[in-house]
């Protein structure tokens, strides 16, 4: 790996992280709100709801990780654009293929890890997390509908 691909990558990590955390983070407190009601009503415990979360957790992942890959890429070219680096790397002889490959391959390498997450890991917090929620915040018991007449 040359050092320019090392530099872009490590320009690339900060943001990618604080944006994961970010959007997970704010993906969280939307959901806790919109089922804040039923919570209080049924008075789930703190226990149930960490776990809730957890396991929610690669569900969130593979619905973010596009977005925050993105935005943190506009983010390391815009920034590097600001610097110069960009225009200083095409004087050096660096062809654009070669100042973009670095993130073509943290692309890549990223959908093949959210393929594996969503085959593995997604279908059992899906039905995890599906059975917390009718269990203890909608009260719902062996499979009724919420509103059933």
């Amino acid at each position: 790996m040359r050092i320019l691909d090392k530099y872009s990558i490590k320009n690339f990590m900060p943001p990618a992280i604080y944006c994961l955390v970010s959007f997970i983070f704010m993906y969280m407190i939307i959901d806790l709100f919109g089922h804040l009601d039923e919570i209080l009503r049924n008075k789930v415990a703190a226990g149930i709801l960490a776990q809730y979360y957890y396991l929610l957790l690669p569900i969130i992942f593979v619905q973010v990780i596009p977005v925050v890959i993105l935005l943190a890429t506009i983010y390391v070219f815009s920034d590097m654009n600001k610097h110069n680096e960009i225009t200083a790397m095409k004087s050096a002889g660096v062809s654009i293929i070669k100042i973009v490959m670095p993130f073509l391959v943290v692309g890549i390498s990223v959908s093949l890890a959210v393929m594996l997450i969503n085959e593995m890991a997604v279908p059992k917090a899906n039905i995890e997390t599906t059975r917390i929620k009718q269990t203890y915040i909608e009260h719902i018991k062996g499979g009724q509908e919420k509103n059933s007449v």
